[in-house]
Parts: C-alpha cells; structure tokens; sequence
C-alpha cells in the first residue's frame, strides 16, 4: 500500500469512528477545539511520515506583540518554525504570527488510537503554551518587562533538551 493510501485510509478510519465528516479530495485532516485547529497531514519531506500542526493562538502583527516578553522568545519560536522537520514538538511562531505546536510521526506505526492520543496530547500541550503566552500579554507593558519562569519547569516534556 502507497503512503498516500495508507494515509488516506487512516483518516478515514479515524473519522468514521468519530463520526466526522470524510472529505476524500483532500490529505489533510482539521479538528476544531475551541480556538485551536489540529491539522494532520502527510510530513511535507518524508512520505512515510504523517505531521500534525496544533494552531494555538493568533498573536497579530508584529507591532502588537512586538514587546512580548523579549525578542529572544520570539527569535526562538521562528527557529523552530524554520527548523521544524529535524525535532519532534516544536513550539513556533509561524510568518503569520500563529503560536503553534508541530510534531512528526512515522505513518507505518500511526492506528487510529494512536492519531486521537496524538491529536489530544498536542491540543492539551496547546492549552498549556496559549495560557503561558497569555499570562505574558496580559502581564506586558510599554514600560515594564515581564519575566518568563522557567519554561522547563512550566511545560513538562513539551521541550526537549
């Protein structure tokens, strides 16, 4: 079986037993979570890879989160986003500001069990991420700083050293 029907069929699966609607013209699966989107689809480099991408949070533009608690946290959700396809979970501004969750699994080892476990566990590590960032907007002003805690500590496994 080629990935791109092996892939096919997982979706499939996936959404009949949830009952969601299956749109067979497309490779790419949304589920809708409150203000978050997970998008599964296959990995864009490797065709036996399946990738997910957890939309977390629409910042704006980059005038208005431009003092979000330093350029360095930006600096480094870019690199993530820029470096996706080498790590597993990455946190990530994308070039429309959209605060996100990326990972990559291998398709040969992705049932449908394991897609909604997947799903879940980047929806819960999304709620963590949107409340961490809300926290820093609501606590930022012009004139003052705020600073992060440890992310470590905070974010339990979603960063990997």
């Amino acid at each position: 079986m080629s990935a791109s029907t092996r892939f096919r069929a997982l979706i499939e699966d996936f959404s009949t037993a949830l009952a969601l609607p299956v749109d067979r013209e497309t490779e790419v699966l949304v589920i809708e979570a409150g203000e978050m989107q997970a998008i599964v689809r296959p990995h864009p480099l490797d065709l036996m890879r399946i990738a997910i991408v957890v939309e977390v949070l629409a910042l704006g533009s980059d005038d208005s989160i431009a003092n979000i608690a330093g350029s360095s946290l930006m600096l480094l959700h870019r690199l993530n986003h820029r470096a996706w396809t080498e790590h597993t979970w990455q946190i990530l501004i994308d070039d429309q500001n959209m605060l996100g969750l990326r990972d990559s699994r291998l398709l040969a080892e992705m049932t449908r069990e394991a897609l909604e476990d997947w799903i879940v566990e980047g929806l819960e590590r999304g709620q963590t991420l949107a409340s961490l960032w809300r926290e820093a907007i609501e606590g930022q002003t012009a004139e003052s700083r705020v600073e992060i805690p440890d992310w470590r500590s905070q974010l339990s496994g979603m960063i990997r050293g």
